[in-house]
């Protein structure tokens, strides 16, 4: 009862209802005859007999060239113009007769109307972002170095496709492709567009496409695309489209509702994910630092992520090296610096990072290549891991301590423990946390 199927024609409609006869109640809505129309059947009305009502879901039928406008029955002294501007205000008030869906349907060559409409305003699905096909215009078409025969028919389907993927989906033409090559086992295949994303900074198939032209259906090239998406297992999903179907499907051949909209993390990305192990609590967290602007923290607790401002970071100058003296005045060393949340951090002040070379602490979550953060102290207790300077050279141990002499473990049993006096060491600060890159 929420549908009404409009036609201009009452003899199109009488087909309709010859149609629905077995499975779908309908009536045609006359002013001749009294419509309940609460009764739960489609109503089937004229374009004419339709002004003042409205439905949930219109499907306007046989909107032919010919049908309207229906010109050829005019002399030469008729008003042309006057009638094409009559027929298409009846056709606008068919059209708003939808309150929520509207379908536009014709066969054969479409009405003078139809072909004014903005294509932006066409939807070839009701679940579909894609716009209704449209031409493009040969010296916009991408990829022409790439293109074998401009002229085809096909070739218009596809730059249309690749329109649409940019100015509807958002994808750059950078992550576009066209003639991508699939290896089928011992043949080659070549699918008409391909989507790339970038996956942890790998450029990476994420969309196929195949273009047929008009007249082909979209079921016929289905079975090709699925084999093109069998042979490559990194691509998520694939699109058959003629210009006026349009098939979705994903990896298990299932069809879907439509493809993804482009977004930010499907560019590669200067962004790198770190963890932080709090050595004293043992607590470890992960979080993002953006390359190019590294103060831009973003943590993440329970699948949430959020963006530290500066107020709640803490800038860490990063030594290479630690030579004797107060190592966080030695601003000729300081090699770069880092940013860590404030709440990680026990100490206010005083706080350093240094670059591990080596392995020697590995069992204790420290890595070749890893950061140290040091709280910088003169002293230590047992058990803790210090930066201890040593002959002018600086070494991360743990530090220990049997009554004059200072036993430095490392936390590797590949290395030997470093036993001086009390007096030839000195303590350079005890580590608090460690950073590391996570791959």
């Amino acid at each position: 009862k929420d549908i009404a199927i409009i036609s201009k024609r009452k003899s199109i409609l009488e087909s309709m209802q010859a149609y629905l006869a077995e499975d779908i109640p309908s009536v045609i809505v006359n002013s001749t005859t009294v419509t309940d129309f609460g009764q739960n059947s489609v109503k089937l009305i004229t374009m004419h007999s339709i002004k003042g009502l409205e439905f949930k879901v219109v499907i306007l039928i046989g909107l032919n060239n010919g049908i309207i406008p229906e010109v050829s029955f005019l002399s030469d002294t008729d008003d042309i113009e006057h009638v094409i501007s009559t027929e298409r205000k009846l056709l606008y008030v068919g059209m708003t007769r939808a309150t929520e869906v509207l379908y536009m349907s014709y066969f054969g060559q479409p009405s003078q109307f139809v072909k004014e409409i903005d294509s932006r305003y066409l939807g070839l699905t009701i679940d579909a972002n894609v716009n209704a096909y449209y031409p493009v215009m040969l010296n916009e078409y991408k990829f022409m170095n790439q293109l074998s025969d401009p002229y085809c028919n096909e070739e218009k389907i596809r730059q249309w496709f690749i329109r649409e993927l940019h100015t509807t989906y958002k994808y750059p033409y950078e992550l576009i492709e066209v003639e991508c090559k699939v290896n089928l086992f011992s043949q080659v295949g070549y699918v008409d567009i391909g989507v790339f994303i970038y996956k942890n900074n790998i450029r990476t198939p994420y969309i196929w496409v195949e273009v047929k032209q008009n007249g082909v259906t979209v079921e016929d090239a289905r079975r090709q695309l699925f084999g093109y998406m069998a042979a490559e297992p990194r691509c998520c999903y694939g699109v058959v489209t003629n210009g006026n179907e349009f098939l979705v499907i994903n990896r298990e051949n299932q069809e879907v509702d439509d493809i993804p909209m482009f977004d930010c993390s499907m560019q590669p990305s200067s962004t790198e994910k770190y963890s932080y192990l709090d050595l004293r609590a043992g607590r470890k967290n992960e979080f993002y630092i953006d390359g190019e602007r590294s103060s831009e923290i973003i943590i993440e607790n329970n699948g949430i992520q959020e963006e530290l401002d500066t107020a709640q970071v803490m800038k860490l100058d990063v030594f290479s090296r630690i030579a004797a003296g107060n190592p966080i005045t030695l601003e000729e060393l300081k090699t770069d610096s880092i940013y860590l949340p404030k709440e990680w951090i026990r100490y206010a002040e005083n706080n350093y990072a240094i670059n591990v070379k080596g392995n020697s602490m590995i069992e204790a979550g420290i890595n070749d290549g890893d950061r140290v953060i040091i709280h910088y102290q003169q002293s230590a207790e047992s058990g803790e891991i210090v930066a201890a300077e040593i002959d002018n050279e600086v070494t991360l141990k743990r530090f220990t301590k049997a009554g004059s002499t200072v036993i430095l473990l490392p936390c590797n049993p590949e290395y030997e423990p470093i036993l001086v006096q009390e007096d030839q060491v000195r303590i350079l600060g005890v580590a608090i946390g460690v950073i590391g890159n996570v791959r």
